[in-house]
């Protein structure tokens, strides 16, 4: 076998880190919480609600807060948004006929030296990847608003800073689907670029079948995974808190420990 991959080695190294962190935090509230309790009872009920609130109440509340907040519009509402933003600026075949004209400097199709049905489907492609651009962007910024306000809540818990770096580590966050999305979309465009030009033909000329060699013009999609201290996840912030979660029990299990030996 050969060596790992570097993006690999880069998302095992988070989660081995991130769940040590997590491990000897869990060890050392349990020592401090067994060193103070007066009786076993005690301590298994303290710990029991402790970890009921740090594992399956607060990162469950926190998801929840950040998604009202945050509200995703629903498919009804996107075109709702599309079909008010046609009204506003209603466009025409013939005013987009005459605008071509204009900026060909041509009084008729057939001076144009591209037909002009080929200019339409160009100038048709350029609207979608604005309107594509436009619209991603306004997900995005609710979906970072949402990591954002979860991510918070990692002061409160520790399995909510757990849940960031582990999805960070397997490329589940919402930063890795960004840049999936993006390496697609990027492709989809160099593809219909591609076609584009083949597609370009005089005024009154046939279409022309694609062949094999237009097809070898466009390689096949292959996604780059990006490290996950390359892009902006979560990681570095996440393993700030389990660590310092870390130090916290740490602390609690030394303290536990003098009482009991001072006594």
């Amino acid at each position: 076998g050969g060596a790992w991959p570097a993006d690999l080695l880069e998302s095992s190294a988070l989660l081995a880190a991130s769940w040590g962190l997590y491990l000897v935090f869990w060890v050392a509230i349990t020592l401090a919480v067994s060193l103070r309790a007066p009786n076993v009872r005690l301590a298994m009920a303290a710990l029991l609600t402790v970890w009921c609130l740090s594992v399956v109440v607060t990162p469950r509340v926190a998801a929840d807060l950040a998604r009202v907040a945050h509200p995703l519009p629903s498919r009804a509402e996107l075109y709702r948004l599309e079909i008010e933003r046609r009204i506003q600026t209603p466009g025409s075949y013939e005013k987009l006929r005459q605008q071509i004209l204009v900026d060909y400097g041509a009084k008729t199709p057939a001076d144009l030296p591209i037909d002009i049905n080929v200019i339409y489907a160009q100038r048709a492609e350029a609207r979608i990847n604005q309107r594509i651009d436009e619209r991603t962007a306004e997900l995005w910024a609710i979906y970072h608003g949402e990591r954002r306000d979860y991510q918070r809540a990692s002061v409160l818990s520790p399995a909510v800073a757990l849940d960031l770096a582990s999805m960070a580590a397997a490329g589940s966050d919402d930063v890795h689907h960004r840049d999936f999305l993006k390496q697609a979309e990027d492709y989809r465009r160099q593809m219909m670029a591609v076609l584009g030009e083949a597609e370009r033909r005089k005024p009154g000329a046939k279409r022309t079948r694609g062949d094999a060699e237009l097809w070898r013009r466009l390689p096949p999609f292959q996604y780059q995974v990006p490290g996950v201290w390359r892009v902006e996840t979560a990681a570095g912030q996440a393993l700030t808190a389990l660590a310092a979660w870390c130090v916290a029990g740490l602390v609690a299990a030394f303290v536990a420990l003098r009482a009991v030996v001072a006594r």
